[in-house]
């Protein structure tokens, strides 16, 4: 796995579900995923015993590399199109993902009726719920920051990323250098939490999950008290960031609403595990309700030439605000509800 902490659950998800169907052990080769999650029972997913019971040339002459990272589009049409145990016949099957795959999974023939037979529509939320199990620590501090700061209140979770968007470097806006731009962006997300509990019966907060300090204080100038943030600092460089990414996950999903960033996999994770559908800042600056809590599949337009691609039966939710590539027939209206 590779990239961001929700890069990385949309990849565990994905593989676990492709383990199933293919009836292949599952194991994770994941330092993150070891210090922050606890395996469900009965589930032993690390990869340690492998290559410390077996010889690493007979595991490296019976592998395949499967690469599903965001820039290589080769692999992808094997999910869609092709029977798993067939399409990858090596023993031992290592894959290398930044990525939510798992609805090439779904429209795949093969597989449709079977995965819709275990896991519904909430195919991602259920599967999220089973596998991610955080450790002890870090559903103290979730339980204690909601407890403290939400739980009286109609809370509203606001995920405002600082990545490139609207074609700006939003970092260097944040700086700064582009005071217009970073003025629009910014209320985009105000606006849009402040219409999410605009029928709330009881007095409203504010949660705010971002990786930049200029957001939490522009927060702080917009809500006042009623804004809130888990106090430690988000970096991927180090273990203990990802830990704090992690809670600002769980705190999310616990809110009454989600506002949350175009294209950004933090987001959608949240949503998913909470099974609600958020509220979404566009590019335009447009708050939008999804029409779904599942994450979007952002590599879609690479299937589209597949050989068993028929654009009459592969609509799928999961494509809504990708940011990416939209259908035409999928494009959502410009509407709260």
């Amino acid at each position: 796995m590779d990239r961001g902490l929700g890069n990385q659950l949309e990849s565990l998800i994905s593989s676990f579900a492709m383990a199933l169907l293919s009836n292949r052990v599952f194991l994770v080769d994941s330092t993150t995923v070891h210090h922050l999650f606890t395996p469900p029972p009965g589930l032993a997913w690390h990869y340690s015993v492998l290559p410390d019971n077996m010889n690493h040339d007979i595991i490296y002459d019976h592998s395949k590399l499967l690469d599903l990272r965001w820039n290589n589009p080769i692999e992808f049409e094997y999910l869609l199109c092709r029977d798993l145990k067939e399409a990858f016949p090596q023993q031992y099957l290592f894959v290398f993902s930044d990525q939510y795959y798992l609805p090439a999974l779904r429209h795949n023939e093969l597989y449709q009726s079977q995965l819709q037979e275990w896991f519904g529509e909430d195919i991602f939320g259920v599967l999220a719920r089973y596998l991610m199990r955080p450790k002890e620590y870090i559903m103290q501090e979730v339980s204690t920051f909601y407890d403290r700061h939400l739980s009286n209140t109609y809370s509203v979770g606001l995920q405002v990323r600082t990545a490139t968007m609207k074609e700006h470097d939003l970092k260097a806006l944040v700086e700064g250098m582009d005071d217009f731009a970073w003025r629009d962006w910014i209320n985009s997300f105000w606006k849009c939490g402040m219409l999410a509990s605009y029928r709330a019966a009881s007095a409203s907060s504010y949660f705010i999950a971002s990786d930049h300090r200029r957001v939490k204080s522009a927060a702080d100038t917009m809500f006042g008290n009623r804004s809130h943030w888990y106090k430690q600092e988000v970096t991927r460089a180090k273990i203990s960031g990802h830990a704090t990414a992690l809670i600002d996950i769980l705190i999310l999903s616990t809110c009454d609403d989600i506002v949350t960033t175009t294209m950004s996999t933090f987001g959608y994770v949240p949503a998913a595990l909470a099974a609600k559908e958020p509220l979404v800042v566009s590019y335009q600056s447009t708050c939008l309700r999804e029409i779904t809590s599942q994450p979007c599949f952002h590599k879609w337009g690479y299937l589209m030439q597949a050989k068993c691609y028929d654009k009459t039966k592969m609509i799928s939710p999961e494509l809504r605000m990708c940011g990416i590539y939209s259908p035409p027939e999928q494009t959502p209206d410009p509407i709260l509800d």
